[in-house]
């Protein structure tokens, strides 16, 4: 009966033990990891109240610590968690987790003042999650944004009892790992008038996301992961916010953006690089859009323009910008009711090579200033036409659009026209008929086409003040007799060359450049005479009736990535509103501009040059705003200075050379001195007595043993000295057995192998040591590793050792003993 109870007992407790055992159980890593963290628990994590010994978890938990647990050594496992929640820590050290590999980290519920802006150093891509909720809830401490920086990896983050400077204005999150919108965190911030959050993981920005940043007039929400827009998602926003960017956000679909609709203050509408196919006409985004300027909706995937698109902006909008789509028609009425544009860029659309975009006949605005078609394939009838009714035309660009020519009086009604950019064409000579009309221009761009000469009325009643810049690189000219007045003209002041343009004929100036020829190298092989210019203008130019403001430009210094100028002004500076500063590199034409410069400012900085190119820098000035048109130009030339090339002269030789032989001389010249320090020293030392022979160690195998064969000693002895007998020299000994196993005496013992004086009568060992061991250990040949003994009568003593005879060098063969101990 007790037997069946304990197996009941048994049976019953199996599975309770199995399953404490499975919850008690400890990962494998933790024998490495509690050597790591001595100081806290290493255990399995429990994932659905199930232990999972392949995550860890080092459970730092209400320890009562004040600083933060010692760290010895380092560890590669990823650790699941890694909690400290519950105690008194107050500071966050620099490295405070250094050696470690952490998914999970849970600070919640200490005393934490201050967090090292390196404290979570090392766990920059391994960190997922990171709580900090302070226990301390009357203390204003600051949330530690600067030590989570470099938390690439972080997905969530809890920050609680914290406190927020609510008079930050401008807050920036950039290249940060959130997905979702900070709302709590942001709710801290309510006199925010910037937010930045781009380039993050953000799938979609949710219902009343900022509804306690009221004052917002600038969101930039750029380069994220945005495809959705919840309905009230600006809701708190929609008169205030002026600004907003979701630039580069895989939207797609134009219906995500009708929540934008409500933005009815908004005056820059950034949309570029969403994914946009198509538009509607009258979108929702772009309905109560008043204060609408700017438009930018570049590098989407736009084939077509439909009617009245912005004509729900059409009385705001100032500024739009359609580059880098694939825009191939647009609608007769595209641009219609767009009252006030000044700004359209059609650039670089992405067509098919049979293709040519065709304007739109609603492009009429007389207020347009800027218009640019760069890199768009054109069809050219309809260009021309509907640039001739753009009479308020600044700056035209349509350089690379496939141009053979300028129809004749194609220009001649856009009289504020200052630049004209015609690079990249196939324009092959100009005559005074395509340029009539702009008579104020300062920059016309003809680089990279087929022109072989110019007319000499091309300019004819041109202003020319100040002087007209022309870009000729890149063009076949044709350095004759024809082009000596252009010469003239650039020595008067009146046109600047800004490029270097070569000459492709005649033979005899071919490869020279333009500018650097007089107008008396300019010859013809056979009589020609100059174009009678006529006048196209009913009225002519307008008398000067007060002196313009004159600048005076000149190099300070030039180095190998940058060139500074100065300017002096001969006039009161009031006269100019500001300045521009253009710098063009010489043998590509590539231009930049600076941006406005104050008209007090007297210097400027280029950097980011090439080396060892010719650059040429105008400063522009321009008239005070609104009118900004251009006052005055002066223009310098300066050359970056060179890299340092190879070393290759033949001066850097000799130099070589002279190094080369130097070194060897030093070489040799250490070579005597040491070869006389022997002689000196070593040489003439006295020669010291030889040493006396050193005892030699003998090998194993030298050395005598036990055996059931006779050992022999490898050296045998000399032979005997002179006068000497061999008894007298000694016996050479052949044979070493134990033929006493006995002690010779009480607690005596010889070493083994010992050499010793045999006679005819008895053993004369030589002196021996003390015992090292008990007496009865000393040769006891039962135990010890030495040839049985032969079998024995019983009469004799059985403890009597191997015995055998030896023989030596003497006539008499003796019996030879050793006792061998050991």
């Amino acid at each position: 009966m007790m037997t069946m109870k304990m197996r009941y007992v048994s049976i019953l407790l199996l599975p309770v033990f199995l399953l404490g055992s499975r919850c008690l159980a400890i990962p494998a890593q933790c024998q490495t990891l509690s050597n790591v963290v001595p100081s806290c628990i290493c255990e399995a994590a429990l994932i659905d109240n199930i232990p999972d010994n392949l995550k860890v978890v080092i459970n730092c938990r209400r320890q009562e610590l004040t600083q933060m647990p010692k760290i010895d050594g380092s560890s590669d496992y990823l650790i699941y968690e890694m909690t400290l929640e519950g105690n008194n820590l107050q500071s966050i050290p620099a490295d405070a987790f250094k050696g470690l590999k952490i998914q999970r980290l849970d600070l919640r519920n200490n005393r934490l003042t201050s967090i090292d802006a390196n404290a979570f150093s090392g766990l920059e891509s391994d960190l997922m999650e990171l709580y900090i909720v302070r226990g301390d809830r009357e203390a204003n401490v600051a949330p530690p944004l600067d030590s989570m920086t470099n938390l690439t990896g972080l997905h969530t983050l809890t920050l609680e009892h914290f406190h927020f400077n609510g008079d930050v204005v401008s807050l920036e999150f950039d290249l940060q790992p959130l997905y979702s919108i900070p709302i709590d965190f942001l709710r801290g911030y309510q006199h925010l008038e910037t937010l930045i959050i781009t380039n993050t993981n953000i799938p979609d920005v949710g219902n009343e996301a900022f509804q306690m940043n009221t004052k917002l007039t600038r969101l930039d929400l750029g380069y994220n992961q945005i495809s959705t827009l919840y309905d009230g998602c600006f809701r708190g926003l929609e008169s205030r916010l002026e600004y907003l960017s979701l630039r580069n956000n895989p939207i797609d679909q134009v219906n995500v953006l009708d929540n934008v609709k409500e933005l009815s203050n908004l005056q820059i509408l950034q949309l570029s690089e969403i994914g946009l196919r198509t538009i509607p006409s009258a979108p929702q985004f772009l309905q109560n859009k008043n204060s609408l300027t700017t438009l930018y909706l570049e590098g989407n995937q736009l084939t077509t323009v439909g009617a009245n698109v912005f004509a729900g902006a059409g009385s705001s909008l100032t500024t739009i910008s359609l580059s880098g789509n694939q825009i191939a028609t647009m609608d007769s009425q595209s641009l219609a009711g767009l009252s006030v544009l000044q700004t359209l860029d059609l650039s670089q659309q992405t067509i098919a090579s049979n293709q040519t975009l065709t304007l739109p006949a609603s492009l009429t605005q007389t207020t347009l200033q800027h218009l640019v078609l760069t890199g768009t394939p054109l069809t050219e009838a309809a260009l021309w036409q509907r640039v001739a009714a753009l009479t308020g035309l600044r700056i035209l660009k349509v350089d690379s659009t496939g141009l053979n020519t300028v129809p004749d009086y194609a220009l001649l009604n856009l009289i504020n026209l200052q630049e004209l950019y015609m690079d990249g064409n196939s324009i092959s000579n100009i005559t005074q008929a395509m340029f009539a009309g702009p008579r104020n221009l300062a920059n016309l761009h003809l680089a990279n086409n087929q022109i072989q000469t110019i007319s000499n009325c091309a300019f004819h009643l041109y202003h020319l003040n100040p002087a007209l810049e022309v870009s000729l690189i890149q063009n076949p000219l044709n350095c004759d007799c024809k082009l000596r007045w252009l010469l003239k003209e650039r020595d008067a002041g009146r046109i600047q060359l800004i490029g270097l343009e070569t000459c492709a004929e005649p033979a005899d100036k071919l490869g020279q450049s333009l500018i650097n020829l007089q107008p008396e190298n300019l010859t013809c092989s056979s009589d020609w005479t100059h174009d009678t210019c006529e006048n196209f203008y009913t009225t002519p130019p307008p008398p000067t009736t007060t002196q313009k403001p004159n600048v005076t430009v000149s190099v300070v210094n030039a180095s190998k990535d940058s060139i500074k100028i100065t300017w002096v002004i001969d006039q009161d500076s009031a006269d100019i509103g500001y300045f521009r500063v253009r710098v063009t590199e010489l043998e590509s034409n590539q231009i930049s501009i600076s941006g406005e410069l104050p008209n007090t400012q007297t210097s400027y900085t280029q950097g980011k040059l090439m080396a060892g190119k010719s650059y040429s820098l105008c400063v522009l000035s321009y008239t005070p705003k609104p009118s900004s048109q251009l006052i005055n130009r002066d223009c310098v030339q300066s050359k970056t200075t060179a890299n340092q090339s190879p070393i290759n002269s033949d001066d850097t030789d000799n130099e070589t050379y002279i190094i080369v032989g130097t070194v060897l001389g030093a070489v040799v010249l250490l070579v005597l001195i040491a070869a006389i320090l022997y002689v000196v020293f070593v040489k003439k030392r006295t020669k010291q007595a030889d040493l006396p022979p050193q005892p030699h160690m003998f090998s194993p195998s030298e050395l005598p043993s036990m055996g059931a064969e006779a050992k022999r000693f490898t050296r045998p002895k000399q032979p005997p000295k002179v006068g000497r007998a061999l008894d007298q020299e000694g016996i050479k000994v052949t044979v070493i057995s134990d033929g006493q196993t006995r002690p010779v005496s009480p607690g005596g013992r010889l070493s083994a192998g010992s050499y010793q004086y045999l006679d005819q009568k008895h053993v004369q060992p030589l002196p021996a040591a003390q015992p090292s061991a008990p007496p009865t250990y000393a040769n006891d040949v039962r135990s010890r590793d030495l040839p049985a003994y032969p079998v024995r009568t019983s009469n004799e003593d059985p403890m009597a050792g191997y015995y055998k005879m030896g023989s030596d060098a003497q006539p008499a063969k003796l019996p030879v003993y050793s006792q061998i101990n050991y």
